[in-house]
């Protein structure tokens, strides 16, 4: 059996394609992280949005699961507010919004398992949500919880979880610490978020923001700390198949 080779970016790195554009009330940044191929459905794809204070993005849903993250800024979802570090996860048909960007902007990770066809905005896309068999929509935010860099703490999210493979988790490693990632061969793929500090693979070092996506048949991804330690989210998508099936969450 061959050595799996994960995919790993950093923003370092995907910084040099980011496009801008105008948007209503301000300006929008996106930078691709992961886009898979033209034709090849189920690599993973993965994207920074950033924007300017007072940018709302309407509510809208997407045809797979996915994952976002504060990475900067602020705001607010519906009527929550958001926080850094804050991680949503949003099931398949799942309208969520308004997204407004706060005083300081706001930038978060959009991750998905495999290629997303787009945003389908309300009301324009409602009849055609409400003729999808056997929705299930849910959606739930909740905030890490990172130890102190002086040793390896594990924090697992206690409302993103259920068992059909949806799992979260924080954890901190102190520089130079070597510590195995969580499990991920009964989910539907794995990304590990770097937060803070560095990670290094490969006699490489990716600093902070950086992502990491192992799809479920590959082993634990060996987390390695940099000389400042190292600080990630681990974020497992739930079964594919069960996309449309699974149990609802609350906001």
């Amino acid at each position: 059996m061959g050595t799996a080779v994960p995919q790993i970016a950093a923003y370092s790195t995907a910084s040099a394609g980011r496009k801008q554009r105008s948007v209503p009330g301000g300006l929008a940044w996106r930078t691709d992280f992961f886009t898979p191929t033209e034709g090849l459905e189920n690599a993973p794809m993965a994207f920074l949005s950033e924007s300017t204070s007072g940018r709302v993005i309407r509510t809208h849903y997407h045809a797979l699961d996915q994952f976002h993250v504060v990475v900067s800024g602020g705001g607010t979802l519906g009527r929550r507010a958001l926080g850094l570090n804050m991680v949503h996860f949003a099931r398949a048909y799942t309208p969520y919004g308004p997204m407004t960007a706060g005083a300081h902007g706001l930038g978060f990770i959009s991750l998905y398992a495999r290629r997303d066809p787009g945003a389908h905005y309300l009301p324009e896309h409602t009849n055609a949500l409400k003729s999808m068999v056997g929705r299930k929509p849910g959606q739930v935010s909740e905030m890490p919880i990172f130890g102190q860099t002086l040793q390896t703490h594990v924090h697992a999210f206690e409302r993103i979880h259920d068992d059909m493979g949806l799992a979260a988790y924080s954890i901190s490693l102190p520089a130079g610490a070597r510590a195995l990632a969580p499990d991920a061969s009964a989910s539907g793929g794995q990304y590990i978020v770097v937060t803070g500090g560095a990670l290094m693979h490969d006699d490489s070092e990716y600093r902070a923001l950086a992502l990491v996506f192992a799809p479920p048949e590959d082993p634990p991804f060996e987390l390695i700390a940099g000389a400042s330690g190292l600080q990630v989210l681990v974020l497992h998508f739930p079964h594919q198949e069960t996309a449309r099936t699974q149990i609802g969450l609350a906001l």
